[in-house]
């Protein structure tokens, strides 16, 4: 247990910000599409992205970051946010980092040659996390499987600590490190 205990924590804890990052980069190419459009009739970039994150799922992490995050740090203090907003970006998914840097440049730039830049680098973008999605969801596959198999292994064990005849067995410190070390 007490072995296994900081690593069962730790994998949960990973697992968690694994899953946020995943929810983010699932939404991303939306929310790119979505935006490559709207910057061709609206010359407000902020508010095309405003206007986008509104079309994200209800509370989903990147519509909450664009909307309570980049959006008011971006009105309130200019393009110098955009340095600090694009590493924040990058510490939760580098593929937010690189939206944020394109979107950064297009606000900066403008003009409609930066706006066909944007959108030939957002459907590249776009092309790469979709197969990392797909990548992804057959590694959650593999992850569940492992987890299986790990819960069986420990139903087994605890099967055959429980056998009277093993009990002796059992008691050794060596019999119980390589359970753990199994587990």
């Amino acid at each position: 247990g007490l072995v296994a205990g900081p690593i069962l924590v730790s994998g949960f804890l990973t697992d968690a910000w694994n899953n946020v990052q995943k929810d983010i980069e699932r939404e991303i190419p939306l929310f790119l599409s979505g935006l490559s459009s709207t910057v061709q009739v609206t010359p407000n970039v902020l508010q095309a992205v405003e206007d986008e994150a509104q079309a994200l799922r209800a509370g989903g992490p990147l519509q909450t970051w664009l909307l309570k995050v980049f959006l008011p740090r971006c009105q309130r203090e200019g393009f110098e946010a955009l340095d600090a907003l694009t590493r924040e970006a990058a510490a939760l998914s580098s593929s937010l980092g690189i939206v944020v840097f394109l979107i950064g440049r297009m606000w900066q730039t403008g003009g409609a040659e930066w706006r066909k830049a944007f959108e030939t680098a957002a459907g590249n973008l776009e092309g790469v996390l979709d197969a990392r999605v797909l990548g992804q969801s057959i590694g959650t596959t593999a992850k569940g499987s492992v987890r299986l198999i790990a819960v069986i292994t420990l139903g087994i064990i605890v099967m055959i600590v429980r056998t009277p005849a093993l009990a002796n067995v059992v008691q050794q410190p060596v019999v119980q490190i390589a359970y753990a070390l199994i587990v």
